[in-house]
């Protein structure tokens, strides 16, 4: 009976820190899951739609959603070709967007 017993007791002892081990790694994997926000979540499109206005106990002006123009250019049409340093070319490109000015 008391070899019985310590077979058990030996099998309790090795499960045991994998069960716990499992547990713990379920456990982060769903607090990853959960803290990590999905790509509707983020950026210009996930902002609300009006600003709070500021109460600050000195002279602040109100912030405004920005307004962005929709223009594009391609990094390719500049001559970029996949493979080779495009560093130039994607500071060209912003360069020429920025050269357009804001639309009014």
């Amino acid at each position: 009976m008391i070899p019985g017993l310590y077979r058990l007791l030996g099998l309790v002892v090795l499960l045991l820190p994998m069960v716990s081990v499992n547990a713990s790694v379920n456990a982060v994997s769903n607090l990853r899951n959960d803290s990590i926000p999905l790509r509707e979540q983020v950026g210009a499109a996930a902002l609300p739609k009006d600003i709070a206005p500021i109460k600050a106990p000195f002279k602040m002006p109100q912030l405004k959603r920005p307004v962005f123009p929709s223009r594009s250019i391609s990094i390719t049409e500049n001559g970029a070709k996949e493979g080779s340093k495009v560093t130039a070319i994607i500071q060209q490109t912003i360069q020429q967007l920025s050269d357009q000015g804001v639309e009014k």
